[in-house]
């Protein structure tokens, strides 16, 4: 990269690419670009770019002009997309399949009758019955730390059930700003931990960890994640991807997202 390059805060690429006119991806808030160590910074020519902590250009560089609409460019090859933004390769250039995301709108979520809500239904049902109990959402100040610590030691990611990003899991789990306890409604014990943050499109849907040994316990922590935030905002909600996992693709299908978007990185030319 040429010239000097001038950082840049997490605010001021998020308000030069809502200028572009793109949809945020999954990774896109304050928050992440904190807790994961990414970076922004423009060089001389007026590209922006995002860097993780290993130097990894993140997202397609943004060319931010003097004057006029910046724009997303693929001049630079990058790891994870804008779902709105997917450049037409040309010879040794290639797009390359990084996951989905899926986006609902929660307020749906306040009428679970009819078919396409069958196995939901089915599920809170089973939730109830293993757990002897209903539930409840109370405040993260109410976590004791021998709780969450036993929570987090239940959660446990492998090669067949991978997790987005786990150590950062962690930090959110720890130090989240926006974050959630799924309760016993009769005993008050942890069953689940919702954490999101968000930005100035989408509620960015992070984390969900809940105890083992519970069927349905997973819809249970959505459904109940949904109603709050269909009360609290007006925005839609992104729940990431499927990771790859057919399975876990085919989980969040059935819970009736109003879209299901494509991500790419971006291979360029050698050279280029």
């Amino acid at each position: 990269m040429k010239g000097p390059i001038r950082f840049m805060s997490a605010v001021d690429y998020f308000r030069i690419l809502q200028e572009t006119g793109h949809s945020p991806n999954f990774c896109c808030s304050e928050e992440w670009f904190n807790k994961d160590g990414w970076t922004v910074y423009s060089d001389d020519e007026g590209y922006v770019h995002v860097m993780d902590d290993a130097n990894v250009r993140m997202f397609p560089a943004i060319l931010a002009p003097s004057s006029g609409r910046p724009s997303l460019t693929r001049r630079f090859p990058y790891s994870i997309g804008f779902s709105s933004f997917r450049p037409t390769p040309t010879e040794g250039e290639a797009l390359q399949y990084w996951d989905h995301e899926f986006i609902y709108k929660p307020q749906i979520f306040s009428d679970l009758s009819g078919q396409h809500w069958r196995d939901v239904r089915k599920n809170l049902k089973w939730a109830r019955e293993d757990l002897g109990e209903d539930t409840w959402l109370d405040s993260p100040g109410s976590i004791l730390g021998e709780e969450l610590d036993k929570l987090l030691q239940g959660w446990k990611p492998s090669d067949d059930a991978p997790v987005f990003a786990p150590e950062t899991l962690v930090i959110y789990a720890l130090e989240g700003k926006h974050r959630l306890a799924l309760r016993g409604a009769k005993t008050g014990r942890l069953v689940a931990l919702l954490i999101w943050d968000e930005n100035w499109k989408y509620i960015n849907f992070r984390y969900c960890l809940t105890i083992g040994g519970v069927r349905g316990l997973s819809d249970t922590a959505r459904v109940a994640f949904h109603l709050y935030q269909s009360v609290r905002s007006t925005k839609l909600i992104n729940d990431g991807g499927s990771l790859g996992r057919t399975g876990l693709f085919k989980y969040k299908t059935r819970l009736n997202p109003v879209a299901v978007n494509s991500i790419y990185g971006w291979t360029a030319k050698e050279g280029k």
